[in-house]
């Protein structure tokens, strides 16, 4: 680590997520890529093998070691997605949860709270859609927008241009108790070829390096089969710049911040 070395300390075991369902990921990966279960077991396998789980030895020394994180409190209200489609409604939950406290900020819950505001022309999707199809960018990002006036959060979207750019957003934000909630390609981030567009908020960031040498950021991911993972920031930068083909749309980030947590 450009002669600095990881601290010893772990992350404590009771902060890092539940491992997912091996059995049901693995029958999943099989339906997509038409292939028997073992061998879906052999890809999951292997592309973990190139990935750095959070779960792991070094992840959890990384975690440890963060210059800014907020994993240690929003570990406390982490809860995966519940169907296939919703990490964005479980994302906005998450942020929920963590920002204002609100124990019942649940995923059932903020899709009738869709449902509701989708009957006043202020949702541009419904609950049933959701479950269909999940949410684009412009869709989580006009959710938020009426979600957040009604509870006091502020957000911001943003495109990092280049990894540079994306460390010092996360960084900004994590600083001051703010949520980047990450709309990004899973295929694109070393997450397995099968996977597509999904919604996972940043919670820390590594030490700087001494030279100029990507940093790596935990994405909390809520995904039902594939676990919280650190990633280069080049290389999430990718993940996050491309078109979302449902909406034609860039993705990226929204930030979520309210005034009581601003340090």
């Amino acid at each position: 680590m450009d002669g600095k070395q990881l601290t010893a300390t772990l992350l404590p075991a009771e902060a890092v997520p539940n491992r997912y369902d091996e059995e049901a990921a693995a029958s999943f990966v099989a339906k997509k890529l038409q292939c028997d279960v073992e061998k879906a077991k052999q890809a999951i396998v292997a592309v973990e093998k190139e990935q750095l789980l959070l779960r792991s030895h070094e992840g959890r020394q990384l975690a440890a070691a963060a210059t800014h994180t907020l994993l240690p409190e929003i570990s406390a209200v982490y809860a995966r997605q519940k169907k296939n489609t919703t990490c964005g409604v479980a994302s906005l939950a998450l942020v929920l949860r963590f920002l204002l406290s609100q124990d019942a900020a649940e995923e059932s819950s903020l899709l009738a709270r869709i449902d509701s505001l989708h009957s006043h022309s202020l949702s541009p999707v419904s609950s049933e859609s959701i479950l269909r199809s999940g949410m684009s960018f412009p869709q989580l990002q006009t959710i938020a927008s009426a979600l957040c006036g009604e509870f006091e959060i502020g957000i911001e979207v943003s495109r990092p241009g280049c990894s540079k750019d994306l460390e010092e957003l996360v960084e900004a934000a994590l600083r001051g108790g703010e949520v980047p909630l990450c709309n990004y390609h899973m295929a694109v981030a070393g997450q397995g070829q099968w996977w597509g567009g999904h919604w996972a908020p940043i919670v820390a960031i590594e030490q700087p390096y001494a030279s100029a040498r990507p940093r790596r950021v935990l994405v909390l991911d809520g995904w039902l089969y594939t676990d919280p993972f650190w990633i280069d920031s080049e290389q999430l930068a990718k993940a996050t710049a491309g078109i979302d083909a449902s909406s034609g749309e860039p993705r990226g980030f929204v930030v979520f911040r309210t005034s009581g947590r601003v340090q």
